[in-house]
């Protein structure tokens, strides 16, 4: 058997052990890449916040920066993980988009604007309605779809009297009660696998139902003086009765609000960007009782401190 070593048997080996080196190379960086991907934390659906604008509305200059300035603001609590901003225009494209996200379980809150246009009726000479306004289309459509917003504050105020001994707003904070609720909320989250993690997260649950509380209030307040109110909406709740169906975000303490979404409205002859009857639903996806669901209020708080007082 000839076994000599040539220059071209040579050249042959070293090509070939090349080849298993490359393939080794890459099988090595396949394991690592399921590795990673199957360790790391992946947002569920409820660990991401998503805002939406609906039909009529554009965006203003404040949209594209939403999400980012959302988190360097510390909005959220820590259970959140990822902030999105979408809108959906008024078109075919627009509404094939979002009925796809909410069938998916997508969406937390939504701006639609509550503009109606009326229009003199040429037989009888009286005001009559032309075109009804988007948030009452879509709660004609989908009411069961979305929150109450009295009965969704009611119970964000029962969930923080929980942990403050019954007197959310001037009383102690129940650390033992605090530190029980995350154990069972994050028994299972890889973030806090390690008894030193789950303390840190501890720490991170105190304060992110110290904060729901300042929010909380926050928004009961910007009620109380008017900045923001219910919409109320006839027949819209079960068995025919009365429903608040969204928040009016929108009015005269928060034309600022307008470099977020606004609608175009017919003043003096001339085309306007307005936000007067800006309104905001909950999506009705968690069950009331779940923490995650108040971060809700911390996005209308966020709004009140944003918004009011400022000019479109």
């Amino acid at each position: 058997m000839d076994a000599r070593i040539t220059k071209e048997r040579l050249s042959n080996l070293l090509s070939y052990d090349w080849l298993k080196m490359i393939g080794a190379v890459l099988a090595a960086v396949l394991v690592l890449s399921v590795l990673f991907t199957s360790l790391a934390t992946r947002p569920t659906l409820a660990q991401t916040f998503e805002v939406f604008g609906y039909t009529d509305l554009s965006y203003g200059s404040d949209y594209a920066g939403l999400g980012d300035k959302l988190q360097e603001k510390k909005t959220f609590s820590y259970e959140i993980l990822t902030v999105t901003v979408e809108s959906f225009g008024n078109s075919t494209y627009g509404s094939t988009m979002y009925a796809a996200r909410r069938m998916a379980g997508q969406g937390d809150m939504m701006f639609l604007s509550d503009y109606e246009v009326y229009g003199e009726n040429e037989e009888t000479g009286e005001e009559e309605l032309v075109t009804a306004s988007a948030l009452k289309t879509y709660i004609e459509a989908y009411s069961e779809s979305v929150l109450d917003t009295q009965k969704f504050l009611a119970d964000a105020e029962s969930y923080l009297d929980a942990f403050f001994g019954g007197e959310w707003q001037t009383g102690e904070l129940d650390e033992e009660a605090a530190a029980r609720a995350f154990r069972e909320r994050n028994s299972d989250d890889k973030r806090f696998r390690t008894e030193a993690s789950k303390l840190a997260g501890i720490e991170q649950e105190k304060q992110r139902l110290l904060k729901l509380r300042d929010d909380l209030l926050t928004v009961n307040d910007a009620l109380a003086r008017g900045v923001i109110s219910h919409t109320v909406i006839e027949g819209a709740g079960e068995d025919g009765a009365d429903k608040a169906c969204a928040f009016r975000v929108g009015g005269a303490q928060m034309r600022g609000l307008s470099d977020l979404f606004y609608y175009d409205v017919e003043k003096d002859g001339k085309t306007v960007k307005s936000s007067e009857t800006l309104s905001l639903v909950i999506f009705e996806n968690y069950d009331a009782e779940g923490d995650i669901l108040y971060d809700d209020v911390s996005f209308l708080a966020y709004l009140v401190k944003t918004y009011e007082g400022t000019q479109a």
